[in-house]
């Protein structure tokens, strides 16, 4: 089995995440996205702030912060 071949320099590159915000956070992983299937290796560096955006619990994408909050049964009116 042949051992797997590393790109050349020109053909890597390196994303560095300094920022915790969702919008930035965003562009960095699209970027590696698209870089990634243009054949570049990719890799991602999270700064101490940057770690934040990958830790917060709820995403603001997620389905349950665009869904309406149920109520428990037998409250309110009705």
């Amino acid at each position: 089995m042949p051992e797997p071949s590393t790109p050349p320099e020109s053909q890597r590159g390196t994303i560095m995440l300094v920022s915790g915000e969702f919008d930035k956070a965003l562009l960095a992983f699209e970027l590696a996205t698209g870089l990634t299937a243009m054949g570049m290796e990719i890799d991602m560096w999270f700064t101490l702030y940057g770690v934040n955006c990958l830790k917060r619990k709820r995403s603001r994408l997620s389905l349950s912060s665009w869904l309406p909050h149920r109520r428990a049964a037998g409250t309110g009116p009705g």
